[in-house]
């Protein structure tokens, strides 16, 4: 892990401020906490004072020398809300998207070695910079696989969505279908003799 001191600028730059968006939302993403020194109430106090500060490591996937490591800023929350909902709670931070091992087209061996290069989903791997992507033999096949695994996946959403949404409407109608059927039973009971009043006559 590089100190804060000694961390390259230049991928600080491309990583947090020329990617778009949906490329910010496949880094490798985690909040914590650790202490921080206060410089103004270390001099108030006229000794070292320290304060628990969250903080953000930003690591871009498939290049191991690329991570930031700063204070948390206000708007890293809404970059990735995901991770930083989990930080709040305090619950474990998974990586956001499909697990690389759990994707059939990966091998162990290769789950385990884009791993080392903090590629972990495939939507590391379909995202990963192709100057970075040259490092490894053979990844642009699997590169093009991821990709062409998430635009299918995402063409499967209306569909997915559409049967859902019949899936509900068919329950809907089984328990109208049941409560009328409930109504009709109902209505079929005969109805229970009148009770004779006790105070009518006897007829002898």
């Amino acid at each position: 892990m590089l100190p804060e001191a000694t961390m390259d600028m230049t991928n600080q730059a491309m990583v947090a401020g020329n990617m778009a968006p949906q490329q910010q939302n496949t880094l490798l993403v985690r909040f914590y906490t650790k202490p921080r020194q206060d410089d103004i109430e270390s001099a108030l106090q006229g000794r070292p004072i320290f304060k628990d500060t969250p903080y953000i490591e930003i690591h871009k996937p498939g290049n191991k020398s690329s991570v930031i490591i700063r204070p948390v800023r206000d708007t890293d929350g809404q970059k990735y809300p995901t991770q930083w909902a989990a930080f709040k709670n305090g619950e474990s931070q998974e990586d956001v998207g499909t697990p690389l091992a759990e994707w059939p087209q990966m091998s162990r061996s290769q789950v385990e070695e884009l791993r080392f290069f903090n590629i972990r989903t495939v939507e590391h791997l379909a995202n990963m910079a192709d100057v970075d992507a040259q490092k490894f033999m053979g990844i642009n096949s699997l590169k093009q696989k991821a990709k062409d695994f998430l635009a299918h996946s995402k063409s499967e959403v209306p569909l997915q969505q559409l049967r859902a949404e019949n899936e509900a409407l068919k329950g809907k109608m089984e328990d109208m279908q049941s409560q009328i059927m409930e109504l009709m039973d109902a209505n079929r009971k005969p109805a229970a003799p009148a009770r004779r009043s006790h105070h009518a006559k006897k007829t002898g």
